[in-house]
């Protein structure tokens, strides 16, 4: 349905690290541009055909054989295979590995990877081919091997006892679902219902009121998923962990979100340019390596993402709320707005968000005010619901667009504006915003009444923001 969309620039109300009762669910960086997706690794070559018949290029039946194995044709039909002993697939790469339906794998496949083997270990036996895992009950995945939760590798899984054939029963980690839609054959609840408690530790608990769990929705690429998250005792307002190993008092309490701000990687000459927690290299501020805690002086702590590990600044709980189109929870201060937390699903029943005080007002040029003789503006933020025109004050740039305007990515509107472009000519213009009310977008993503902020010139077409917001376009 969308008309229109965005170049560039996609500010978030608050750069924030989010993690809800504690345990790490995503996070958002924002820097002021949208990122570009990181591009997949380049497909292997096949070797050559006709020698050995171990390349990539060898026809068999209807495939062609991977690296590592050659045509059976004494099968019926032709299947490809490899040899165990000496192991064909280590032979032609060193990170592969002959399993025992003789076909080449990964020698450690990373959790959550297909598989077609089930039942089978990894060599390391840490993982397990577990069958019918997948949504659609067919597809099977590489699983966590556990003893009990705390050998899962994040807050988002929990330790299940499986019973498989005759291998017995394994324990894997998997997702901790919970909500209104997960249920047993009797109706009831397995694990708590959506926004309410739930055991964090136990999938199926007898009773979900007892846990200390929390059931909040984690985004899905189409549609949300409630997630059983363990939850802490930090309080509204106490400091928190952008941390999956946070201990139970240093994670945020049910129905909080852990809040922190990044740290903007500003000039310098020294460190003592940047932040505490920063260093200043190549005339940047950038993060500081540590080992520990201690490393980071007291107003941080040492955070492991998994490939190094660098000083954060500790984070604040705030309260959680519901940022998608469901009536709850909402804020227990009314004078607090709702805004949406990692990714912005507002069309989303129910969506991630936190507590805040509201922000400046796109339409009005009076909303942000000058701070020691630096002019500043209202500029596009995450979209907040029942506020379509809520922004985030910014220094104003020295450079900014008026409306009507031809403008690329990295160029400011004038308030009110943002720069957009037709779908259809790829042309880019600092255009006006407008509200369709009550959503009442047609088909093509034109608004089917008038809105009042466009000229009787204008239609207010629908470019993916709040569900109500709209960029104004000539009829």
């Amino acid at each position: 349905m969308t008309w229109l969309k965005r170049h560039g620039a996609s500010m978030a109300l608050a750069a924030i690290l989010a993690v809800i009762g504690g345990a790490a669910v995503g996070c958002s960086t924002d820097d002021g541009n949208d990122g570009t997706g990181g591009s997949g690794g380049t497909a292997g070559a096949g070797g050559d055909g006709g020698t050995g018949g171990t390349g990539g290029d060898e026809l068999c039946g209807s495939k062609t054989c991977d690296i590592g194995e050659k045509c059976n044709r004494g099968k019926n039909p032709p299947r490809c295979e490899c040899t165990s002993s000496p192991d064909s697939c280590t032979e032609a790469d060193p990170a592969l590995f002959c399993t025992a339906t003789k076909v080449c794998k990964k020698l450690n496949p990373d959790e959550w990877d297909e598989c077609d083997s089930p039942g089978e270990f990894t060599p390391n036996g840490d993982l397990w081919c577990a069958p019918g895992f997948g949504e659609d009950g067919e597809t099977s995945y590489w699983l966590r091997v556990c003893t009990d939760s705390s050998s899962c590798s994040d807050g988002l899984s929990f330790c299940d006892k499986v019973t498989w054939g005759s291998d017995g029963e394994h324990g894997l980690c998997y997702y901790n679902h919970c909500g209104d839609e997960r249920k047993r054959q009797d109706g009831t609840l397995k694990n708590g219902g959506n926004w309410s408690s739930c055991d964090s530790e136990v999938g199926f608990p007898d009773d979900a009121s007892a846990g200390s769990g929390q059931c909040v929705p984690v985004d899905g690429p189409t549609s949300e998923v409630f997630l059983c998250l363990p939850a802490g005792q930090t309080p509204v307002d106490g400091p928190c962990r952008f941390d999956t190993d946070a201990r139970a008092d240093e994670a945020c309490a049910a129905m909080t979100i852990c809040l922190t701000k990044n740290l903007p990687a500003n000039a310098c000459e020294t460190a003592d340019d940047c932040d505490p927690l920063q260093v200043c290299t190549d005339n940047k501020c950038a993060d500081k390596a540590c080992a520990t805690d201690d490393d980071c002086g007291g107003t941080g702590y040492c955070f492991d993402d998994g490939q190094e590990k660098i000083c954060m600044p500790f984070g604040t709980c705030s309260e959680l709320c519901n940022a998608g189109m469901g009536d709850a929870p909402t804020c227990t201060s009314t004078d607090d707005v709702c805004i949406g937390a990692l990714t912005n699903r507002p069309d989303f029943e129910n969506a991630r968000g936190y507590c805040s005080d509201p922000g400046c007002d796109m339409l009005d040029p009076n909303s942000c005010e000058d701070e020691d003789g630096q002019a500043r503006m209202c500029i596009m933020a995450s979209p907040v619901k029942g506020h379509p025109f809520m922004g985030l004050c910014i220094n104003q740039p020295d450079t900014v667009l008026e409306k009507g305007t031809a403008c690329e990515g990295a160029d400011v509107c004038e308030q009110g504006t943002l720069c957009i472009g037709s779908q259809a000519t790829g042309k880019y213009f600092c255009r006006g915003l407008c509200e369709c009310p009550e959503a009442d977008w047609d088909t093509s993503g034109l608004c089917k009444t008038a809105a009042d902020q466009c000229a009787t010139t204008e239609t207010c077409a629908y470019f993916g923001g709040a569900p109500t917001l709209g960029a104004c376009i000539p009829k």
